[in-house]
């Protein structure tokens, strides 16, 4: 992933930046849709919901489709499944377009 510094030039960030770099990338990118590599080689897609000094925490989208039966129920399963990584397991952070599913029809 590139990055500017604080002076605006690029740097690459790999699997041998210091977590205090990953933190205030994943800070810039906070709410935002990104794909995250860790080093052990597990690949997450999800927004950014928090960040501190040592974890980041990402809302993964679920795709579960939601039946007619769940409706005497309540409200049925939340929409995100949120997910703790470490800072220092991180390998890769890649920002991703998001589209999401508007209303179908204009009327």
């Amino acid at each position: 992933m590139y990055h500017t510094d604080m002076y605006g030039s690029p740097t690459y960030m790999n699997e041998y930046t210091h977590p205090i770099q990953w933190y205030t990338s994943c800070r810039q990118y906070l709410h935002r849709y990104v794909r995250i590599t860790t080093k052990d080689g597990n690949v997450y897609d999800g927004f950014i919901a928090d960040v501190n000094p040592e974890n980041v925490t990402l809302a993964i989208p679920t795709c579960e489709a939601e039946g007619a039966d769940d409706r005497q129920f309540g409200f049925g399963r939340r929409r995100f499944r949120r997910l703790a990584l470490p800072l220092f397991l991180l390998s890769s952070l890649f920002l991703l377009p998001f589209f999401g599913g508007g209303f179908p029809y204009w009327y």
